[in-house]
This record gives structure tokens, C-alpha cells and sequence, in this order.
């Protein structure tokens, strides 16, 4: 079953997360727009079709993930690069005394491909609200402090 979304639909979606969180659409900003959408859309094009048969059967979730060794390895660096990006969140995000570090991480239940790119742009955003305009600056600062 393949749903036909209008183009107006993901324009307004986008547009939508633009506004809400007040993200910043210059410099990096438009690649990391580009990679958290589809980051998203890749993860749900992949999995409706199957939740639209199955529903949330969690246990034929995981025997259907370990059935061979090949989607084992798959589901295990996911699962591991989840856990990665969440550690990572949390410290950066401690770091810089980020706000809304909740969102990143209630996103890792899509993945880390939308995750990371939305905490990549909250940084951003964050880093400009504090007068930084390039990472490397933000570096430099710490390296002098």
C-alpha cells in the first residue's frame, strides 16, 4: 500500500518545524534541513508499509529483525548508533546548557538518521543565539577559557 502524499504536504511540514523551533536557514543549516527530512522520510517509507500489515506486534518486530544474520547487523548498528547519538546528545547538550535536548532524543524512536540532524541543527541554532557564527570559533573560546 503506497501512500500519495501532495507535494504541498511536505513543503508546509517543513515550513511548519521551521517556524515552531525558530531554526536558523542560513549557512548549514539548508544540507541539515535537507538530511532531517529525509532522514524521516526514508524511516517511515520503510516501515508503513509494514506497521499498515502488522500493526506494533513488537514480538514479530524482533523475530522479523533477527531472522537472518544479515538484518541482525542491520537492527545492531542502528541500535548502537541510537545509543551513541544519545550519549552524545546528552553531553553536548550539557555542555553548551542547550535547551530542549528532549526532542533529539524522543526523535531516536524514528532513528538516528532524523535524531542527529535535528540535534545538529538545534546546536546550530543555539551556537548563533550565543554570538558564535562558526563551530571552530565556539572551539577556539573553549580552547582559551
Amino acid at each position: 500500500m503506497q501512500v500519495n502524499w501532495p507535494s504541498k504536504t511536505r513543503i508546509t511540514k517543513i515550513s511548519y518545524f521551521i517556524q515552531r523551533f525558530n531554526l536558523p536557514i542560513k549557512n548549514c543549516a539548508n544540507p541539515l534541513l535537507v538530511s532531517l527530512y529525509r532522514g524521516h522520510r526514508i524511516a517511515a517509507v520503510a516501515i508503513y508499509p509494514w506497521l499498515c500489515a502488522y500493526g506494533l506486534d513488537m514480538p514479530l518486530l524482533l523475530q522479523q529483525a533477527t531472522s537472518s544474520p544479515l538484518s541482525a547487523f542491520a537492527w545492531s548498528d542502528v541500535l548502537v548508533s541510537g545509543i551513541t547519538v544519545a550519549v552524545w546528545i546528552v553531553a553536548e547538550g550539557r555542555r553548551l546548557a542547550m535547551p530542549r535536548l528532549w526532542l533529539p532524543l524522543c526523535c531516536l524512536v524514528v532513528g538516528p538518521s532524523l535524531a542527529l540532524p535535528l540535534f545538529l541543527l538545534l546546536r546550530q541554532r543555539h551556537l548563533a543565539a550565543a554570538g558564535h557564527t562558526d563551530w571552530l570559533e565556539h572551539r577556539q573560546d573553549q580552547k582559551s577559557v
